[in-house]
């Protein structure tokens, strides 16, 4: 019976040993890699951890006027698209040293097609618009 228990020490302390080895190991790649490559950027990020940084950089953009308010958006795609708003958001394209504003607008027609609608934030021009119905809803 006293040999079971030493074996059963001895199983759980090299299970220990590698288990820390692993960790070390782990601990290693993501230095070497930070060094390499330098720290992990924000693509690399979960979303929820960037919402509040990238939503106050928004409202930032908006009352700067960087980017046109919301309402001056829906009223663009009101003048031009027959139907009603579904949902919108607002996107940072960042190139190079700059950035672009990009709402996303999903608009729903009256035959029940939904439209993805992009426009720029910083002039309203709308950029494109896609999905079934999109010259039937168009407005003449």
């Amino acid at each position: 019976m006293g040999g079971s228990a030493c074996s059963c020490h001895r199983h759980a302390m090299e299970k220990r040993r590698l288990l820390i080895l692993l960790a070390v190991c782990v601990v290693a790649v993501v230095v070497a890699r930070t060094a390499v490559a330098g720290p992990v950027g924000r693509e690399a990020l979960p979303h929820f951890l960037l919402a509040e940084s990238e939503q106050d950089r928004a409202k930032a953009a908006v009352r700067s006027g960087q980017v046109r308010p919301f309402p001056q958006i829906l009223s663009a795609v009101q003048s031009r698209y027959h139907g009603r708003l579904s949902d919108a958001r607002l996107e940072e394209r960042r190139r190079g040293g700059g950035s672009a504003w990009i709402y996303h607008v999903k608009w729903l027609t009256p035959q029940s097609n939904l439209l993805a609608i992009t426009v720029d934030g910083r002039t309203g021009r709308i950029l494109g618009v896609s999905g079934r119905g999109a010259d039937a809803a168009r407005k003449r």
